[in-house]
Order: C-alpha cells, then sequence, then structure tokens
C-alpha cells in the first residue's frame, strides 16, 4: 500500500463509522471542497478489507463500534502501514482514550457534537495538515535516509546532526572507532555524540558550522574555516584514558535544494600514526642538524651537475674562513682541490668514493692541507655530492713525530745491548731485535715463530712458564726473573727479564713484551763470591768452635780458683773475669748471627704469622692489627721483631701492653710497635741503635736496624717520654703488599 498518493489529486481518505447517517454528510461535505475523495466503511473489519483493495492518504475513524474500535483500527494501521496520518472523530472518549490513541500514534483528536458547520471545516483543516506534514515527514525521511547512506560510504568515521542537533547518520566506520552502534546515536540531541569523544555534553566542529562559537574554536589546533563555511581542525583527546590520539576533522554544512543549511556532517580522522611519524620524522631532522651543525668535520652539499655548494655546516664555514652566505652559490673547486678542475674524483673521474689528502684554499688565501671524502647522492631527482673533510695539519705533524719516535725506538732497540723480544699469551715470539744474535749466536729468522720452552734450559722452564701465566692473568707487569738460555754454540748463558703486558685497543693481552739482559758474567761472579764466603763462614765458624772451648776451659778453671780461696778481693776479680767472658760469649754469637745477614735472598713475609709466632710472658698482653699485609725483607725480618719485644720487656719499665698496628699509605707502609712502658727519654732516641749501646750487649736494636736497611726499611722511635715506647718501621713502595683472604681462612 503506498503511504502518499500524487499532490496533483485529491486527498484520498478512508471513513469509518457504524452511523451510516454521519458517513453520508461527512462524505458529502469533504468532497463538495473538491479537494477529497472519500470512502466509507461501518466497521473495522469493512475498512481492513477496503484498505487491502485501496490506496488512502488518510484515515479519519469513530472510536466507538461493535466488535473492534478506533485505536484497534489505529494499532492495526500503525502495524501493517506505517504512519498513514490518522484522525480519531468521536464523540464518545475521556481523558484514559485520548493518552491511549495518542499513545498508538494518533495524528489528531476531534471530538464530535460541535457545530456541524465548523466541525467540518476543523476535520478539513486536520485531515490536509495532516496528510501535509506527513508528506513533509516523508521528504525528510527520504533526505536524511540519503545523507545517511552517502555518511555510510564515506571511508573516514562520519556522522551528521539537523539543525536542531539530533543525530541523523553515524556510518560504520564511526562505530568501529567509538565503539558505540548507530542504533544507540541515531535520533539523540544535547551533543550526545560528544561523548565518545571528549567524555562530556560539549560542542564539537559540527556545530560550529551552525552556530559559530569563538570558545569551542579556541579548543582546537590549526582551525581552518573556508569561504563555503567548510571547517577544517585537529584535536587531541585522550582515548582511551592515558592514551593520546590525535584526530583530524572536517565540518561541513548540509543543504537542501535551495541552498538552505538544515545540518552539518563531520569527518574524524585518526592521524595519531601520521603525527607520530610526522613527529618522529621531525625528531629525525632536528638530530640530523643538530649532528650536521655540531660535526667537527667541515660538510659540503654540492650540486654534482655544476659544482655549487649547496648547503655547508658551520666548521666548513670555520675552515674556510668566510660566512655561510659569502660560501653558498659558489663553486666547489674555488676553496676544495682548487688545482683540479675539470677532474673530480666522482664526477669527472667515475670513482664512487673519494677518501685522499686534498688542499683547501681558504677565503684569505692559505693552503691548509686537508683529508676529503666524496660521496654521491640523489635529493629531489637531484645529482649531488656530499663532501667532508678535516684539517690534516695536526695529523701529519703527529705522523712526524711519530716516525721519528720510531726511529729513536729502532735505534734503541738496535742499539741496546739488552735483547728485546715479544711474545704471544702462548709464549711464541713475534719479534726478537738484531743484537740476539750478536749475544746468542741464532739468526733472528730462527728465533721468531718458535716457542721459548726451546731456548729455556728445562731447570728452568716452569718459573718462565709461571711467570708468562701470571702476568696474563695479573695484567701487571713483572721484573727480575732469572733463567739459562740456549746459545747457538750449545752453550747456557744466565739471562734476566723484564716482562710487561701489551694492550690492543680494547685493552685485551695481545701479547708480553720483554727486555733481557746477558747476567752470565755476573752469575759467575755472584757464584764465586758464595763460595768464598762460604768458605769465610766455614773458617769463621771453626775460629769461633775454638774460642768458646776456650772460654769454657776459662769458665771452668775460674770455678776451681774460687773454690780454691776465700780471698775477697780475688773474689771480685773472678766475676768481673766472668763478666768479660759474657760479654765476649754474646758477641760471638753475635758475630755468628751477623755473618749470616744479607747472605739469602729477601723473601714475602706475613706480619700476621710473625707476631702470632712471637713467645710473650704471661704478665704481658699484645694485639696486632696488620690487615693481612706482607712485607719483602731479609729471611731474619722476624728477629727484629723478637729484639723490639726483648727491649720492651727489658728496658720498658712494667710494660703490661704491647699493640702493633699498621698504616698503609699510598706510596709506604708502616708498621708501628708501642708499649706501655716508661719510654726512652729524648737524648737516647738517637743512640739506640747504635752498636754497643744499652745496659746488656746493645746489639739488639743495631741488629735490627741492620736487618731492615737491607731491603730499604728503616725504623726510628718516636715514642713519648714516660707514656711508652713507639718504634715505627717504615717500608717502602713495592716492598709490601696486602695479601688476598682465601675462603675459609682466618686470621
Amino acid at each position: 500500500m503506498n503511504q502518499v498518493s500524487h499532490p496533483a489529486k485529491p486527498i484520498s481518505v478512508l471513513y469509518v463509522d457504524d452511523e451510516p447517517d454521519l458517513l453520508s454528510l461527512a462524505k458529502k461535505n469533504l468532497e463538495a471542497t473538491g479537494r477529497f475523495r472519500v470512502d466509507t466503511a461501518i466497521s473495522v473489519p469493512g475498512a481492513q478489507e477496503m484498505m487491502l483493495s485501496g490506496t488512502y492518504d488518510a484515515i479519519l475513524s469513530d472510536y466507538q463500534m461493535p466488535g473492534m474500535n478506533g485505536i484497534d483500527l489505529l494499532k492495526y494501521v500503525r502495524t501493517n502501514y506505517g504512519y498513514i496520518p490518522f484522525i480519531l472523530f468521536t464523540g464518545k472518549g475521556n481523558e484514559e482514550t485520548v493518552i491511549q490513541a495518542f499513545e498508538s500514534g494518533v495524528d489528531f483528536y476531534i471530538k464530535k457534537g460541535e457545530d456541524p458547520c465548523k466541525q467540518f471545516t476543523e476535520l478539513q483543516i486536520k485531515i490536509e495538515k495532516a496528510v501535509s506534514d506527513k508528506k513533509i515527514d516523508f521528504q525528510r525521511e527520504k533526505s536524511e535516509l540519503q545523507i545517511s547512506d552517502i555518511i555510510n560510504s564515506l571511508p573516514d568515521a562520519s556522522f551528521a546532526i539537523d539543525r536542531k542537533g539530533t543525530v541523523i547518520a553515524w556510518n560504520k566506520v564511526l562505530e568501529e572507532m567509538t565503539g558505540v552502534l548507530a542504533e544507540a546515536m541515531m535520533g539523540r540531541s544535547g551533543f550526545e555524540y560528544a561523548i565518545p569523544f571528549y567524555d562530556s555534553h560539549r560542542k564539537t566542529l559540527v556545530d560550529l558550522v551552525l552556530f559559530p562559537d569563538q570558545e569551542t574554536e579556541s579548543a582546537y589546533s590549526s582551525f581552518i574555516r573556508d569561504q563555503d563555511n567548510v571547517i577544517i581542525a585537529e584535536a587531541i583527546i585522550q582515548r582511551p584514558p592515558g592514551k593520546c590520539q590525535w584526530l583530524w576533522i572536517k565540518a561541513s554544512p548540509l543543504r537542501d535544494k535551495h541552498k538552505n543549511i538544515i545540518g552539518a556532517v563531520e569527518t574524524i580522522r585518526d592521524v595519531s600514526d601520521w603525527k607520530q611519524t610526522e613527529e618522529s620524522l621531525l625528531e629525525s631532522r632536528n638530530f640530523l642538524n643538530q649532528i650536521f651543525s655540531s660535526v667537527k668535520e667541515g660538510i659540503l652539499i654540492v650540486d654534482a651537475n655544476t659544482h655549487a655548494i649547496m648547503d655547508l655546516n658551520p666548521s666548513a664555514a670555520a675552515l674556510i674562513g668566510a660566512e655561510k652566505e659569502d660560501i653558498v652559490g659558489k663553486v666547489c673547486h674555488k676553496f676544495i682541490c682548487p688545482a683540479e678542475i675539470g677532474e673530480c674524483p666522482i664526477t669527472d673521474l667515475n670513482l664512487i668514493i673519494d677518501n685522499k689528502e686534498r688542499i683547501l684554499l681558504t677565503a684569505d688565501g692559505r693552503k691548509i692541507p686537508i683529508i676529503k671524502n666524496g660521496y654521491p647522492f640523489q635529493f629531489q631527482g637531484r645529482e649531488m655530492l656530499l663532501e667532508t673533510f678535516f684539517d690534516n695539519t695536526q695529523r701529519i705533524a703527529d705522523l712526524e713525530a711519530l716516525r721519528q719516535s720510531e726511529e729513536k725506538f729502532r735505534s734503541f732497540v738496535e742499539n741496546a745491548n739488552d735483547i728485546v723480544y715479544d711474545l704471544t699469551p702462548d709464549g711464541i715470539f713475534t719479534y726478537v731485535s738484531p743484537n740476539w744474535t750478536a749475544i746468542l749466536g741464532h739468526p733472528v729468522d730462527d728465533v721468531i715463530g718458535k716457542h721459548f720452552c726451546q731456548f729455556v734450559h728445562p731447570d728452568e722452564f716452569s718459573l718462565c712458564d709461571e711467570h708468562v701465566r701470571t702476568i696474563l692473568s695479573t695484567g701487571t707487569g713483572r721484573t727480575g726473573i732469572k733463567y739459562r738460555i740456549l746459545h747457538h754454540d750449545g752453550t747456557w748463558r744466565w739471562h734476566v727479564s723484564n716482562n710487561a703486558p701489551n694492550r690492543d685497543d680494547q685493552g685485551e693481552i695481545k701479547s708480553i713484551i720483554g727486555i733481557g739482559r746477558d747476567v752470565t758474567e755476573q752469575k759467575r761472579m755472584e757464584d764465586e763470591l758464595k763460595q768464598a764466603y762460604r768458605q769465610l763462614n766455614l773458617l769463621s765458624g771453626i775460629t769461633r768452635h775454638d774460642i768458646l772451648n776456650k772460654i769454657s776451659v776459662i769458665t771452668g778453671l775460674l770455678v776451681l780458683v774460687r773454690e780454691m780461696t776465700n780471698n775477697q778481693e780475688a773474689e771480685e776479680y773472678i766475676s768481673k773475669i766472668n763478666e768479660s767472658i759474657r760479654i765476649i760469649r754474646a758477641q760471638i754469637e753475635f758475630t755468628r748471627v751477623y755473618e749470616d745477614l744479607g747472605s739469602h735472598e729477601p723473601q714475602w713475609q706475613s706480619l700476621d704469622q710473625i707476631i702470632d709466632s712471637i713467645w710473650v710472658p704471661d704478665s704481658v698482653a699484645i694485639s696486632s692489627d696488620t690487615k693481612n699485609i706482607s712485607v719483602l725483607a731479609d729471611p731474619m725480618f722476624e728477629k727484629v721483631f723478637f729484639n723490639l719485644l726483648d727491649d720492651s720487656i727489658t728496658h720498658g719499665a712494667n710494660v703490661h701492653s704491647i699493640r702493633v698496628t699498621t698504616e698503609p699509605e699510598e706510596d709506604t707502609l708502616t708498621i708501628i710497635w708501642e708499649d706501655d712502658g716508661g719510654g726512652i727519654s729524648t737524648e737516647e732516641k738517637s743512640k739506640i741503635f747504635n752498636r754497643g749501646y744499652g745496659a746488656h750487649t746493645g746489639l739488639g736494636l743495631f741488629l735490627s736496624r741492620e736487618i731492615l736497611r737491607i731491603t730499604g726499611i728503616t725504623i726510628e722511635e718516636n715514642g713519648v717520654p714516660g707514656e711508652g715506647a713507639r718504634f715505627e718501621i717504615t717500608v717502602p713502595k713495592g716492598m709490601w703488599r696486602i695479601e688476598t683472604r682465601r675462603a675459609g681462612e682466618q686470621n
């Protein structure tokens, strides 16, 4: 069934009423105007049958009828024929009936019983208005449907509103963007369409097409309105919360065929990725500009065809000695490679990369040696050259200095009395200086590429191997290793080597450098001295033995003499003789100890172990804090502390406690021995280390000083008289170290 007939025809009306006279009267009145054609039915079923075969622009119906009433007919019409204008014309009914009618979709409600003439006039007016409004609504719905179809076909998220702000279109792309379905948004007003984007009821760009508003405009960036009232702007929203979304928005007016604005459409495009890309490109451009401006090398951008300088960085301008604007546009050969015009390595000689020493001609005419690199590239379809260069003056000077240094080093190595050599971490010779041949007889070529074990005596091979492995593991040099090495004539020569690690640019040990010295003659003299020393020791030992034997005889005879006489004066002489014998015996014992002094190589000795080995009387408490320190000293080093203990107990006057501490400094180590006795007077401080000074033999502190002196260690007394003695032993750099304690070890 058609909803609306052609406008040139009379309005077709179906009038339903159970009173035939009223049907006839209404039909005559309406058709008399010439604007209506009226069909009648006396019941609802009859009207339903007529509607199946007829076409009507409006339906007029009584309310109270047998069987089905007028509202039943209204519901039937709305269900089956949509919104055909429907007017309820009745003489009965109450407020409840009126409400039910309007809830069911009635267009007008006219009550019977008034002046018939006025009533039929009102009826004509209501029918015409209902039909006219329906035609307008139909055209509007048709227009909105067309708009919705157009909006749905757009590739961007879009919606449209009418002039009242009611949503009339909401496309699928917008559904996907917002998660709000069209059926939930269509027909909504009160700025509901803003909530999915701004979480509030507010004006958006589409509203500004209909009603300009400066405050709303200021909420957008890049706001542009053209002469056709089309607006383009950008907005940043938080969607979802905490995540920025950058939107490009366009709002355009909707116009009818008379060019009147009937609404507006808003198109929204998520350009977040594009904006991020744009920002990344901008950051990259700024970053590259910073590099371009801050790099120390000069950079020129040159047109490959004209060789005109297109751009340059500040370093290039500084090297040329002119302002940028005075350089741009000039031919590059005016400054770079002035002698090679027409022979550009890239454009004329077809090289891919130019990397050579060149000459820079400065603005004031100076010639500066440079290293130049040139690279071809394309930019916006143009062939370009990227040329970089730096001042080579200092490098040339450095190379010359290096050459002279290498000459000096080569001269030193080749003319030195010692052998200079280089070993791989595996012990393979990679270099030996020429005097290897002069000292050991082997041709240099016979040595390089061979392992050092092929030249070292088998008895010293493990020593040398340990020496190399220690350098590799600790990363530090070692000195003074002594070993025998094979001469070309088959004899063995004694050598001493000092070695150090040689590192690469990454700090890794790539080889071990060594300097070896022939000490065969020195070793022979040392052996002869040791032999002589052993013979002297044997002689002195025999002599001491004989003297001590005679002293024992004298001592025994004095005992007999004392028993044979009771003379008091003789007794005094005998006592003096015994004291003299005691002193002679002590001095002979001192010679035995002193003859061993310095006869052995210095050894690393633990202070902790030395202090722990000292026997101390029960009346004296000794404490120490020696911090795991070892000292390189004569093997008799421990006697120093035995002598200091003897001095504290013998001369300290009621010593009850002794404390041994250490004070490591940057280079030296101070070992402090303190007691709580009476101390040493100021006038005695400079004498106590002299031989023979003291109440007994006077040899203890003298011997201590001599033992320490062998390895450059000093001792002095710096205590306060009356407050106890304080001996300070100063150990020089390289003669002490802090040992690493192994897991499980205790003090």
